[in-house]
């Protein structure tokens, strides 16, 4: 899947355990107040392989990943969807 903004194409792929590290520094940063386990490997495992979680990274040609975005479906059918975007790419139009 590809999605062109402005001048910057974005691909997009499934989440993968080496997305971990990275994932878990953006979600830790302060100011956000997600616990610092975030970034386990039990963790990881649990958004590649957990039925009701789908997890997609966003990344530039290069491979450099800009954002992650999250849908979780509860046994309630209710859904949260989580989306985050690299410190740096902020207010940048992705």
């Amino acid at each position: 899947m590809m999605s062109t903004h402005a001048s910057q194409a974005l691909l997009i792929r499934p989440f993968a355990a080496e997305d971990a590290e990275l994932l878990g520094a953006w979600l830790t940063a302060v100011g956000l107040g997600v616990p610092s386990a975030i970034a386990t490997e039990t963790w990881a495992n649990r958004m590649i392989t957990d039925p009701h979680i789908s997890c997609w990274a966003a990344h530039d040609r290069m491979g450099k990943v800009l954002g992650f975005f999250r849908l979780d479906t509860g046994p309630d059918l209710q859904s949260e969807i989580t989306l985050i975007v690299a410190p740096g790419q902020r207010r940048s139009g992705i």
